[in-house]
């Protein structure tokens, strides 16, 4: 379980990531999307301290925050997609909490396998990978179905899959 929740995650990320121009020419914001990118960046490194903190001792709870953070940023972009400050928040919030998931499931992924945990790590990777590769065909074919306004549903609904497989599976985050 801890596996699917890393590659929906991951496949939702690179919806969005794949897509950021289109997504900042759609908030009138293309000029500035190295300044996006460098802010998603910058968070990403703080995610990335969080989780390296608490990782340990709360990991569902920051799994759970990664996820409702990444979720939030998302309903911004849905909310407020021609607002150029609001692809920045959001980009802020989304750099957080994607920055830190690499630990969180990777931590997740070790304790649930245990002494199989190098071929968990193998699966991690891999799934890591596919979901990469998935999010940016499915971030094309929703872009040139619907287009970039449109675009971050697909993230919503992978990320809410996430939550209910959280919800209903407590016990492969401790």
């Amino acid at each position: 379980s801890t596996l699917l929740v890393m590659a929906l995650y991951v496949l939702a990320h690179n919806v969005l990531y794949t897509y950021i121009e289109p997504l900042a020419i759609l908030a009138n914001a293309q000029h500035w999307l190295d300044r996006v990118l460098l802010a998603f960046g910058v968070a990403a490194v703080a995610g990335i301290g969080i989780a390296g903190w608490g990782v340990d001792r709360h990991l569902r709870a920051l799994v759970w925050a990664a996820v409702a953070g990444f979720v939030l940023a998302v309903a911004a972009l849905l909310l407020w997609p021609g607002v150029p400050q609001v692809l920045l928040l959001a980009s802020v919030l989304w750099g957080v909490a994607f920055g830190a998931v690499p630990t969180l499931f990777q931590t997740a992924v070790a304790r649930r396998a245990g002494a199989a945990a190098d071929l968990a790590q193998s699966m991690l990777v891999t799934g890591w990978n596919l979901a990469i590769a998935a999010g940016g065909v499915a971030g094309g074919v929703v872009l040139q179905s619907v287009g970039a306004g449109q675009l971050a549903w697909l993230p919503l609904l992978l990320l809410a899959v996430c939550a209910a497989w959280l919800w209903v599976r407590p016990k492969a985050w401790v």
